[in-house]
């Protein structure tokens, strides 16, 4: 799933993409 890709097309604001950067922090660290 790209995330930025679909934060553009539903909700391309600060909080959804700090939410979506977390996100793939955590995936990455586990």
């Amino acid at each position: 799933m790209n995330c930025h890709i679909y934060l553009l097309l539903v909700a391309p604001t600060a909080y959804y993409r700090l939410i979506c950067f977390s996100y793939f922090c955590v995936l990455f660290t586990i």
